[in-house]
Protein backbone atom coordinates (compact mmCIF):
# COMPACT_ATOMS: atom_id res chain seq x y z
CA UNK A 1 0.00 0.00 0.00
CA UNK A 2 1.66 3.72 -0.56
CA UNK A 3 1.20 6.08 2.03
CA UNK A 4 -0.50 9.40 1.64
CA UNK A 5 3.03 10.97 1.34
CA UNK A 6 4.20 8.67 -0.87
CA UNK A 7 0.30 8.92 -3.14
CA UNK A 8 0.92 12.65 -3.11
CA UNK A 9 4.25 12.78 -4.58
CA UNK A 10 3.02 10.19 -6.89
CA UNK A 11 0.03 11.60 -7.97
CA UNK A 12 1.90 15.22 -8.07
CA UNK A 13 4.27 13.73 -10.56
CA UNK A 14 1.71 12.41 -12.89
CA UNK A 15 0.20 16.08 -13.00
CA UNK A 16 3.19 17.32 -13.70
CA UNK A 17 3.21 14.82 -16.47
CA UNK A 18 -0.02 15.61 -17.84
CA UNK A 19 0.42 19.60 -17.26
CA UNK A 20 3.60 19.52 -19.58
CA UNK A 21 1.76 17.60 -22.48
CA UNK A 22 2.93 14.15 -22.06
CA UNK A 23 -0.26 12.13 -22.64
CA UNK A 24 0.76 8.90 -24.62
CA UNK A 25 1.28 6.86 -20.68
CA UNK A 26 -1.89 6.02 -19.23
CA UNK A 27 -2.29 7.19 -15.09
CA UNK A 28 -2.08 3.41 -13.61
CA UNK A 29 -5.19 3.83 -10.90
CA UNK A 30 -3.83 0.08 -9.53
CA UNK A 31 -1.38 2.03 -8.14
CA UNK A 32 -3.35 3.69 -5.47
CA UNK A 33 -5.32 3.33 -2.94
CA UNK A 34 -8.35 4.70 -0.92
CA UNK A 35 -9.20 8.48 -2.29
CA UNK A 36 -5.99 8.42 -3.78
CA UNK A 37 -7.25 5.75 -6.67
CA UNK A 38 -10.45 7.78 -7.33
CA UNK A 39 -8.34 10.62 -8.32
CA UNK A 40 -6.08 8.72 -10.28
CA UNK A 41 -8.91 7.34 -12.37
CA UNK A 42 -10.43 11.22 -12.77
CA UNK A 43 -7.15 11.75 -13.98
CA UNK A 44 -6.69 9.07 -16.38
CA UNK A 45 -9.93 9.71 -17.59
CA UNK A 46 -9.24 13.54 -17.98
CA UNK A 47 -5.72 12.65 -19.72
CA UNK A 48 -8.04 10.16 -22.20
CA UNK A 49 -10.29 13.26 -22.65
CA UNK A 50 -7.56 15.64 -23.20
CA UNK A 51 -5.95 13.21 -25.35
CA UNK A 52 -8.59 12.88 -27.89
CA UNK A 53 -9.39 16.09 -27.73
CA UNK A 54 -5.69 16.74 -29.35
CA UNK A 55 -5.97 13.84 -31.71
CA UNK A 56 -9.32 15.88 -33.01
CA UNK A 57 -7.20 19.00 -32.93
CA UNK A 58 -4.04 17.60 -34.85
CA UNK A 59 -6.63 16.14 -37.17
CA UNK A 60 -8.57 19.40 -37.53
CA UNK A 61 -5.34 21.53 -38.38
CA UNK A 62 -4.10 19.12 -40.84
CA UNK A 63 -7.86 19.90 -42.24
CA UNK A 64 -7.77 23.55 -41.70
CA UNK A 65 -4.35 23.40 -43.77
CA UNK A 66 -5.73 21.35 -46.26
CA UNK A 67 -8.97 23.95 -46.33
CA UNK A 68 -6.54 26.83 -46.35
CA UNK A 69 -4.33 25.31 -49.77
CA UNK A 70 -7.72 24.57 -51.57
CA UNK A 71 -8.93 28.19 -50.95
CA UNK A 72 -5.57 29.73 -52.32
CA UNK A 73 -5.75 27.50 -55.18
CA UNK A 74 -9.45 28.45 -55.69
CA UNK A 75 -8.20 32.54 -54.93
CA UNK A 76 -5.30 31.70 -57.72
CA UNK A 77 -8.03 30.55 -60.29
CA UNK A 78 -10.07 33.36 -59.74
CA UNK A 79 -7.26 35.97 -60.14
CA UNK A 80 -6.34 34.32 -63.63
CA UNK A 81 -10.14 34.26 -64.25
CA UNK A 82 -9.75 38.49 -63.78
CA UNK A 83 -6.94 38.61 -65.88
CA UNK A 84 -8.38 36.28 -68.68
CA UNK A 85 -11.37 38.90 -68.45
CA UNK A 86 -8.99 41.55 -69.06
CA UNK A 87 -7.05 39.90 -72.10
CA UNK A 88 -10.63 38.97 -73.57
CA UNK A 89 -11.05 42.49 -72.97
CA UNK A 90 -8.46 43.80 -74.73
CA UNK A 91 -9.30 41.12 -77.57
CA UNK A 92 -12.69 42.61 -77.93
CA UNK A 93 -10.85 45.74 -78.29
CA UNK A 94 -8.96 44.27 -81.06
CA UNK A 95 -12.49 42.80 -82.31
CA UNK A 96 -13.84 46.61 -82.59
CA UNK A 97 -11.16 47.82 -84.07
CA UNK A 98 -11.30 45.20 -86.27
CA UNK A 99 -14.89 46.61 -86.83
CA UNK A 100 -13.81 49.51 -87.41
CA UNK A 101 -11.60 48.95 -90.20
CA UNK A 102 -14.36 46.51 -91.63
CA UNK A 103 -16.72 49.57 -91.51
CA UNK A 104 -14.35 51.83 -93.13
CA UNK A 105 -13.14 49.04 -95.94
CA UNK A 106 -17.16 48.83 -96.78
CA UNK A 107 -17.13 52.32 -97.18
CA UNK A 108 -14.54 52.18 -99.58
CA UNK A 109 -16.24 49.17 -101.27
CA UNK A 110 -19.27 51.22 -101.29
CA UNK A 111 -17.72 53.95 -103.30
CA UNK A 112 -16.15 51.48 -105.56
CA UNK A 113 -19.88 50.41 -105.82
CA UNK A 114 -20.76 54.03 -106.77
CA UNK A 115 -17.94 54.38 -109.47
CA UNK A 116 -19.20 50.88 -111.27
CA UNK A 117 -22.48 52.59 -111.33
CA UNK A 118 -20.98 55.68 -112.66
CA UNK A 119 -19.08 53.29 -115.30
CA UNK A 120 -22.52 51.38 -115.76
CA UNK A 121 -24.33 54.25 -116.96
CA UNK A 122 -21.25 54.98 -119.01
CA UNK A 123 -21.63 51.91 -120.38
CA UNK A 124 -25.38 52.43 -121.43
CA UNK A 125 -24.39 56.04 -122.69
CA UNK A 126 -22.10 54.34 -125.10
CA UNK A 127 -24.75 51.82 -125.77
CA UNK A 128 -27.02 54.91 -126.88
CA UNK A 129 -24.30 56.65 -128.98
CA UNK A 130 -23.28 53.29 -130.90
CA UNK A 131 -27.04 53.03 -131.77
CA UNK A 132 -27.30 56.67 -133.00
CA UNK A 133 -23.73 55.55 -134.72
CA UNK A 134 -25.74 52.67 -136.63
CA UNK A 135 -28.79 54.48 -137.11
CA UNK A 136 -26.66 57.16 -138.92
CA UNK A 137 -24.72 54.88 -140.70
CA UNK A 138 -27.92 53.03 -141.68
CA UNK A 139 -29.18 56.53 -142.79
CA UNK A 140 -26.27 57.04 -144.84
CA UNK A 141 -26.19 53.53 -146.60
CA UNK A 142 -29.84 54.08 -147.31
CA UNK A 143 -28.77 57.72 -149.26
CA UNK A 144 -26.26 55.47 -151.09
CA UNK A 145 -28.77 53.23 -151.89
CA UNK A 146 -30.93 55.97 -153.47
CA UNK A 147 -28.28 57.65 -155.18
CA UNK A 148 -27.38 53.88 -156.89
CA UNK A 149 -30.93 53.47 -157.57
CA UNK A 150 -30.85 57.33 -159.31
CA UNK A 151 -27.48 56.27 -161.35
CA UNK A 152 -29.52 53.04 -162.52
CA UNK A 153 -32.17 56.16 -163.82
CA UNK A 154 -29.29 57.76 -165.69
CA UNK A 155 -27.73 54.62 -167.15
CA UNK A 156 -31.09 53.61 -168.10
CA UNK A 157 -31.17 56.92 -170.33
CA UNK A 158 -27.56 56.66 -171.01
CA UNK A 159 -28.87 53.24 -172.64
CA UNK A 160 -32.05 54.75 -174.47
CA UNK A 161 -29.34 57.35 -176.03
CA UNK A 162 -26.79 54.87 -176.93
CA UNK A 163 -30.06 52.92 -178.87
CA UNK A 164 -30.97 55.75 -180.40
CA UNK A 165 -27.74 56.57 -181.70
CA UNK A 166 -27.28 53.16 -182.97
CA UNK A 167 -30.64 53.41 -185.04
CA UNK A 168 -29.28 56.82 -186.64
CA UNK A 169 -25.86 55.44 -187.35
CA UNK A 170 -27.96 51.88 -189.18
CA UNK A 171 -30.06 55.11 -191.07
CA UNK A 172 -27.12 57.29 -191.51
CA UNK A 173 -25.18 53.82 -193.30
CA UNK A 174 -28.53 53.15 -195.13
CA UNK A 175 -27.87 56.51 -196.48
CA UNK A 176 -24.72 57.01 -197.28
CA UNK A 177 -25.31 53.44 -199.19
CA UNK A 178 -27.95 55.21 -201.30
CA UNK A 179 -25.28 58.47 -201.96
CA UNK A 180 -22.72 55.81 -203.49
CA UNK A 181 -19.47 56.70 -204.02
CA UNK A 182 -20.23 60.41 -202.32
CA UNK A 183 -21.61 58.36 -199.36
CA UNK A 184 -18.50 56.65 -198.29
CA UNK A 185 -17.32 58.90 -195.81
CA UNK A 186 -20.75 59.63 -194.53
CA UNK A 187 -20.56 55.32 -194.12
CA UNK A 188 -17.35 55.84 -191.94
CA UNK A 189 -19.03 58.16 -189.86
CA UNK A 190 -21.75 55.93 -189.19
CA UNK A 191 -19.93 52.88 -188.59
CA UNK A 192 -17.98 54.95 -185.99
CA UNK A 193 -21.05 56.36 -184.55
CA UNK A 194 -22.34 52.65 -184.73
CA UNK A 195 -19.17 51.61 -182.68
CA UNK A 196 -19.56 54.40 -179.89
CA UNK A 197 -23.36 53.36 -179.19
CA UNK A 198 -21.91 50.13 -179.25
CA UNK A 199 -19.47 50.72 -176.30
CA UNK A 200 -21.91 53.27 -174.59
CA UNK A 201 -24.31 50.19 -174.37
CA UNK A 202 -21.55 47.85 -173.14
CA UNK A 203 -20.56 50.41 -170.88
CA UNK A 204 -23.87 50.98 -169.72
CA UNK A 205 -24.46 47.26 -169.01
CA UNK A 206 -21.25 47.01 -167.02
CA UNK A 207 -21.83 49.74 -164.84
CA UNK A 208 -25.58 48.50 -164.34
CA UNK A 209 -23.51 45.53 -163.49
CA UNK A 210 -21.39 46.92 -160.55
CA UNK A 211 -23.97 49.04 -159.42
CA UNK A 212 -26.22 46.26 -158.58
CA UNK A 213 -23.65 44.55 -156.95
CA UNK A 214 -23.04 47.58 -155.06
CA UNK A 215 -26.59 48.08 -153.98
CA UNK A 216 -26.35 44.31 -152.88
CA UNK A 217 -23.52 45.20 -150.86
CA UNK A 218 -24.93 47.91 -149.51
CA UNK A 219 -28.41 46.14 -148.51
CA UNK A 220 -26.24 43.42 -146.87
CA UNK A 221 -23.81 46.47 -144.64
CA UNK A 222 -27.51 47.78 -143.82
CA UNK A 223 -29.01 44.80 -142.69
CA UNK A 224 -25.33 43.52 -141.07
CA UNK A 225 -24.93 47.23 -138.95
CA UNK A 226 -28.98 46.86 -137.93
CA UNK A 227 -28.26 42.61 -136.83
CA UNK A 228 -24.76 44.35 -135.26
CA UNK A 229 -26.60 47.05 -133.66
CA UNK A 230 -28.93 44.57 -132.00
CA UNK A 231 -26.43 42.06 -131.24
CA UNK A 232 -24.77 44.80 -129.64
CA UNK A 233 -27.83 46.38 -127.40
CA UNK A 234 -28.43 43.27 -126.41
CA UNK A 235 -25.12 42.21 -125.28
CA UNK A 236 -24.28 45.50 -123.64
CA UNK A 237 -27.72 45.85 -121.79
CA UNK A 238 -27.57 42.04 -120.56
CA UNK A 239 -23.93 42.64 -119.45
CA UNK A 240 -24.92 45.74 -117.36
CA UNK A 241 -28.17 44.67 -116.09
CA UNK A 242 -25.94 40.95 -114.65
CA UNK A 243 -23.53 43.49 -113.38
CA UNK A 244 -25.53 45.59 -111.99
CA UNK A 245 -27.47 42.77 -110.16
CA UNK A 246 -24.03 41.60 -109.02
CA UNK A 247 -23.34 45.08 -107.42
CA UNK A 248 -26.56 45.58 -105.75
CA UNK A 249 -26.05 41.78 -104.05
CA UNK A 250 -22.55 42.96 -102.85
CA UNK A 251 -23.77 46.24 -101.84
CA UNK A 252 -26.69 44.77 -99.96
CA UNK A 253 -24.03 41.67 -98.35
CA UNK A 254 -22.00 44.66 -97.74
CA UNK A 255 -23.96 46.37 -95.21
CA UNK A 256 -25.40 43.48 -93.89
CA UNK A 257 -22.32 42.70 -92.64
CA UNK A 258 -21.63 46.27 -91.39
CA UNK A 259 -24.99 46.24 -89.83
CA UNK A 260 -24.53 42.83 -87.85
CA UNK A 261 -20.55 43.86 -87.23
CA UNK A 262 -21.86 46.48 -85.60
CA UNK A 263 -24.73 45.04 -83.78
CA UNK A 264 -22.12 42.10 -82.21
CA UNK A 265 -19.74 44.70 -80.66
CA UNK A 266 -22.61 46.67 -79.20
CA UNK A 267 -23.74 43.42 -77.88
CA UNK A 268 -19.93 42.44 -76.64
CA UNK A 269 -19.63 45.91 -75.04
CA UNK A 270 -22.76 45.33 -73.24
CA UNK A 271 -21.98 41.54 -72.04
CA UNK A 272 -18.54 43.26 -71.13
CA UNK A 273 -20.05 46.29 -69.01
CA UNK A 274 -22.07 43.47 -67.34
CA UNK A 275 -19.47 41.38 -66.89
CA UNK A 276 -17.43 44.28 -65.42
CA UNK A 277 -19.66 44.61 -63.05
CA UNK A 278 -19.96 41.18 -61.98
CA UNK A 279 -16.42 40.85 -62.13
CA UNK A 280 -15.66 43.97 -59.84
CA UNK A 281 -18.07 41.99 -57.08
CA UNK A 282 -16.28 38.82 -57.91
CA UNK A 283 -12.97 40.65 -57.76
CA UNK A 284 -14.17 41.91 -53.71
CA UNK A 285 -15.25 38.96 -52.72
CA UNK A 286 -12.07 37.22 -53.79
CA UNK A 287 -9.91 39.72 -51.61
CA UNK A 288 -12.15 39.04 -48.73
CA UNK A 289 -11.58 35.25 -49.49
CA UNK A 290 -8.16 35.77 -49.78
CA UNK A 291 -8.40 37.77 -46.21
CA UNK A 292 -10.59 34.74 -44.75
CA UNK A 293 -7.73 32.50 -46.51
CA UNK A 294 -4.75 34.33 -44.67
CA UNK A 295 -6.84 34.56 -41.53
CA UNK A 296 -7.72 30.77 -41.68
CA UNK A 297 -3.94 29.83 -42.28
CA UNK A 298 -2.60 31.80 -39.18
CA UNK A 299 -5.44 29.89 -37.08
CA UNK A 300 -4.29 26.42 -38.30
CA UNK A 301 -0.68 27.25 -37.84
CA UNK A 302 -1.63 28.48 -34.08
CA UNK A 303 -3.72 24.98 -33.99
CA UNK A 304 -0.59 23.26 -35.33
CA UNK A 305 2.30 24.79 -33.12
CA UNK A 306 -0.22 24.08 -29.84
CA UNK A 307 -0.83 20.74 -30.97
CA UNK A 308 2.51 19.96 -31.67
CA UNK A 309 4.15 20.86 -28.28
CA UNK A 310 1.64 18.47 -26.59
CA UNK A 311 2.28 15.71 -29.23
CA UNK A 312 6.29 16.27 -29.70
CA UNK A 313 6.29 16.35 -25.87
CA UNK A 314 4.23 13.30 -25.49
CA UNK A 315 4.26 11.02 -28.67
CA UNK A 316 2.92 8.13 -29.34
CA UNK A 317 4.70 5.79 -27.15
CA UNK A 318 2.40 3.14 -27.55
CA UNK A 319 2.26 2.62 -30.83
CA UNK A 320 4.32 -0.83 -32.55
CA UNK A 321 4.63 -1.82 -35.53
CA UNK A 322 6.73 -4.37 -37.42
CA UNK A 323 9.60 -3.33 -39.49
CA UNK A 324 9.29 -6.18 -41.67
CA UNK A 325 5.73 -5.65 -42.42
CA UNK A 326 6.52 -1.78 -43.27
CA UNK A 327 9.60 -2.94 -45.51
CA UNK A 328 7.00 -5.47 -47.12
CA UNK A 329 4.06 -3.25 -47.53
CA UNK A 330 6.58 -0.65 -48.94
CA UNK A 331 8.22 -3.00 -51.17
CA UNK A 332 4.37 -4.12 -52.60
CA UNK A 333 3.04 -0.28 -53.07
CA UNK A 334 6.18 -0.15 -55.33
CA UNK A 335 5.05 -2.32 -57.14
CA UNK A 336 1.99 -1.38 -58.04
CA UNK A 337 2.88 2.55 -58.82
CA UNK A 338 4.66 0.53 -61.68
CA UNK A 339 1.93 -1.08 -62.99
CA UNK A 340 0.13 0.55 -66.14
CA UNK A 341 -3.35 0.72 -64.29
CA UNK A 342 -1.97 2.97 -61.38
CA UNK A 343 -0.05 5.29 -63.82
CA UNK A 344 -3.08 5.93 -65.85
CA UNK A 345 -4.40 7.82 -62.88
CA UNK A 346 -7.59 6.25 -63.78
CA UNK A 347 -10.43 6.43 -60.95
CA UNK A 348 -11.77 2.99 -61.63
CA UNK A 349 -9.00 1.43 -62.21
CA UNK A 350 -7.48 2.72 -59.08
CA UNK A 351 -10.29 1.73 -56.86
CA UNK A 352 -10.13 -1.82 -58.29
CA UNK A 353 -6.63 -1.90 -57.54
CA UNK A 354 -6.32 -0.77 -54.42
CA UNK A 355 -9.32 -2.01 -52.53
CA UNK A 356 -7.71 -5.57 -53.94
CA UNK A 357 -4.85 -4.23 -52.18
CA UNK A 358 -6.18 -2.94 -48.48
CA UNK A 359 -8.56 -6.34 -48.30
CA UNK A 360 -5.25 -8.29 -48.25
CA UNK A 361 -3.09 -6.02 -46.09
CA UNK A 362 -4.88 -6.99 -42.66
CA UNK A 363 -2.27 -4.33 -40.69
CA UNK A 364 -3.44 -1.11 -43.16
CA UNK A 365 -6.50 1.19 -41.91
CA UNK A 366 -6.31 3.00 -45.15
CA UNK A 367 -4.99 3.04 -49.15
CA UNK A 368 -5.38 5.99 -51.23
CA UNK A 369 -3.83 7.70 -54.69
CA UNK A 370 -3.36 11.39 -55.36
CA UNK A 371 -2.49 13.54 -58.76
CA UNK A 372 0.34 15.86 -59.12
CA UNK A 373 -2.26 18.78 -58.05
CA UNK A 374 -2.59 16.73 -54.56
CA UNK A 375 -6.27 16.13 -55.22
CA UNK A 376 -7.31 12.47 -54.46
CA UNK A 377 -7.75 10.14 -56.82
CA UNK A 378 -8.80 7.25 -55.00
CA UNK A 379 -9.16 6.89 -50.94
CA UNK A 380 -10.42 3.67 -48.91
CA UNK A 381 -12.14 4.97 -46.34
CA UNK A 382 -12.93 8.51 -48.02
CA UNK A 383 -10.21 11.16 -47.00
CA UNK A 384 -10.65 13.36 -44.64
CA UNK A 385 -8.53 15.76 -45.84
CA UNK A 386 -9.60 17.79 -49.09
CA UNK A 387 -5.93 17.89 -50.69
CA UNK A 388 -2.80 16.28 -49.67
CA UNK A 389 -0.64 19.56 -50.81
CA UNK A 390 0.05 20.33 -46.90
CA UNK A 391 0.91 16.94 -45.76
CA UNK A 392 4.59 15.39 -45.76
CA UNK A 393 4.23 12.12 -47.16
CA UNK A 394 2.82 13.68 -50.44
CA UNK A 395 5.37 16.83 -50.59
CA UNK A 396 8.30 14.24 -50.47
CA UNK A 397 6.61 11.20 -52.62
CA UNK A 398 6.02 14.11 -55.40
CA UNK A 399 9.88 15.07 -54.92
CA UNK A 400 10.86 11.75 -56.37
CA UNK A 401 11.54 10.00 -52.66
CA UNK A 402 9.66 6.81 -50.72
CA UNK A 403 8.44 8.21 -47.55
CA UNK A 404 7.86 6.82 -44.04
CA UNK A 405 6.53 9.33 -41.65
CA UNK A 406 6.81 8.98 -37.94
CA UNK A 407 3.76 8.43 -36.04
CA UNK A 408 0.97 10.70 -36.98
CA UNK A 409 -3.07 10.65 -36.24
CA UNK A 410 -4.64 9.97 -38.94
CA UNK A 411 -7.27 12.41 -40.87
CA UNK A 412 -9.10 9.47 -41.85
CA UNK A 413 -9.42 6.89 -38.72
CA UNK A 414 -8.62 9.72 -36.03
CA UNK A 415 -5.94 6.80 -34.77
CA UNK A 416 -2.10 7.10 -34.71
CA UNK A 417 -0.74 5.50 -37.67
CA UNK A 418 2.21 5.49 -40.06
CA UNK A 419 2.14 6.54 -43.39
CA UNK A 420 4.26 5.11 -46.36
CA UNK A 421 4.28 6.97 -49.85
CA UNK A 422 5.31 5.93 -53.15
CA UNK A 423 5.86 8.27 -56.30
CA UNK A 424 3.90 6.85 -59.46
CA UNK A 425 6.32 7.39 -62.68
CA UNK A 426 4.92 9.10 -64.96
CA UNK A 427 7.06 9.85 -68.56
CA UNK A 428 10.77 10.04 -68.50
CA UNK A 429 10.66 8.68 -64.19
CA UNK A 430 8.58 11.98 -63.30
CA UNK A 431 6.32 11.72 -60.61
CA UNK A 432 2.62 12.60 -61.68
CA UNK A 433 1.06 11.20 -58.71
CA UNK A 434 1.35 10.10 -54.95
CA UNK A 435 0.41 6.17 -54.01
CA UNK A 436 -0.49 6.14 -50.10
CA UNK A 437 -0.85 3.66 -47.13
CA UNK A 438 -1.65 3.96 -43.73
CA UNK A 439 -0.30 1.33 -41.31
CA UNK A 440 -2.19 0.30 -38.04
CA UNK A 441 1.11 1.16 -35.40
CA UNK A 442 -0.35 -1.03 -32.55
CA UNK A 443 0.13 -4.75 -32.65
CA UNK A 444 1.87 -7.18 -35.00
CA UNK A 445 0.88 -8.54 -38.05
CA UNK A 446 0.36 -11.91 -38.15
CA UNK A 447 1.84 -14.14 -41.32
CA UNK A 448 3.65 -11.30 -42.67
CA UNK A 449 5.22 -11.10 -45.87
Amino acid sequence: MILSTRALVLFRTELERLAAGRLAAPVDATAYRGPWRELAAFAESLRRLVSGFITELEVTAAQVASAVEQMEMAVARAAGLADAHTELRTAASSVDAVTQKLAEAVSAGGEALARANRALRAVRAGAKDIDATVDATSRKLDDIGGSLSRIDDILARIGEIADCTRLLSFNAAIEAARAGVHGQGFAVVAQEVKKLADRSSQAVEETATVTEVIKKDVQQAVAAAIKNQEDVRTLIMDAVAEVDASLEAHRTSLARIVDEARAMQREINNYFSRVGSHLQEWEDAVAELRNTAALLRRVGESLAATVGKITVNGGYAGGRYNEETLAAITAELQRLASQPEIKSLNPRTHAQVLQSFLADEPLLEAVYSNRADGSFIFSAPPAGLANARVRAWWQEAMAGRIYRSPVYVSAITRRPCLTVAVPIPGPGGRPVGVLGADLAVNGTREGAR
